[in-house]
């Protein structure tokens, strides 16, 4: 029932908001030397933590080029939000899109293909989310968790019996689901898998059963820094003796692993939460926004970089960012780009 409630929420705002922008002009076929930029990002609540690094680094990335108009929208990290405000940006005739996070950008990508506006979703860990004018920037469900079953480092290579705990959305599903595929492949028995609901807070329940089910190891799927920390917390109080590992990115910042308990665990991260990764960006950041970058800042300076590498191109941005095979950004170098999806590597981190 609540699924078809939403559903109906969002028809309705779509249909009210295009009603309000049915003379829209159809978008034209090549760049221009002037290019209009649309984010819809979590710019408050919960999300906020990743939302308003991205947008600094949407800002960094813009900063110096006069060619450029960008206009920002805040989804609160929620699809409803989302979608209206994706609906005000395709008013204002932005030339592409940017969003942040699965639950927001999952609807948003029937849309793109609507209104033929390119949209690049980032923060985005859901699977099958790309199609003729989505393309992702980011970590695919299978970079998240390989490194827990790959890395050299993996405490899992002499553990066999694992837990998992996962967020209970698209995002979470979908990066559960391949850890459940990924422990067959790798003899790994799951003896127990708990979902839990967006921005739960008591997670004493689904912890204690885990205890009980006495894995070795507990992979959990954490959207938020208010999950994740309280996932940590609620076990170490109920002193669960299992090796706590994230298949997600969320503690690797450095701002949240301050907020865990004092308990080992690990993380998946990308290059750029690395201590000497790109110094020099983490500095001008700092400097400028007096505090520490984390990965969300550096996805939104790429993908800024690489929308506005197409300004000026004649044959459209949708060709120009389809004929991209490689890029070389803060988050990486990253080659063979195929399908519309931009991913760079993960690595697994031991924290505390």
């Amino acid at each position: 029932m609540k699924k078809i409630i939403w559903i109906v929420a969002v028809v309705v705002i779509g249909l009210v908001i295009m009603a309000v922008i049915k003379d829209k002009p159809a978008p034209v076929t090549g760049v221009g030397e002037m290019i209009k930029i649309g984010a819809v990002l979590p710019l408050t609540g919960s999300g906020a933590i990743l939302g308003e690094p991205m947008r600094n680094g949407i800002d960094l990335a813009l900063k110096d080029k006069k060619n450029v108009e960008i206009i920002f929208e805040d989804s609160k990290a929620l699809p409803t939000d989302g979608v209206t405000a994706y609906y005000r940006l395709i008013a204002g005739g932005v030339d592409a899109v940017i969003s942040a996070y699965s639950g927001v950008s999952v609807p948003l990508i029937s849309l793109a293909v609507k209104n033929k506006i390119p949209l690049i979703m980032s923060l985005v860990a859901a699977d099958n989310v790309t199609n003729e004018y989505s393309y992702r920037y980011y970590a695919t469900p299978k970079s998240y968790v390989l490194p827990a079953f790959t890395d050299v480092n993996s405490p899992l290579k002499n553990l066999t019996n694992i837990a998992v705990l996962f967020r209970n959305d698209e995002y979470g599903k979908s990066v559960s689901d391949f850890v459940l595929e990924t422990a067959s492949t790798n003899n790994k028995k799951v003896v127990i898998s708990e979902s839990y609901k967006v921005n739960e807070t008591d997670f004493s329940t689904h912890l204690t059963k885990i205890k009980a089910a006495n894995p070795e190891a507990v992979l959990f799927i954490d959207g938020t820094a208010t999950e994740g920390v309280g996932i940590l917390k609620k076990a170490f109080e109920l002193k669960i003796p299992a090796v706590f590992i994230e298949t997600s990115a969320i503690f690797s910042d450095l701002a949240v692993q301050a907020q865990a308990p004092s308990m080992t665990f690990y993380t998946t991260a990308f290059s750029f939460s690395l201590p000497n990764d790109n110094i020099q960006f983490k500095k001008l950041y700092t400097d400028t926004y007096k505090v520490a970058p984390n990965f969300a800042a550096a996805f939104g300076y790429d993908i800024a970089n690489w929308i506005t590498s197409c300004i000026g191109n004649t044959d459209g941005l949708q060709s120009c960012l389809n004929k991209t095979k490689s890029v070389d950004g803060i988050t990486g170098q990253i080659n063979n780009i195929a399908k519309h999806e931009i991913n760079p590597p993960m690595f697994l981190v031991k924290v505390n």
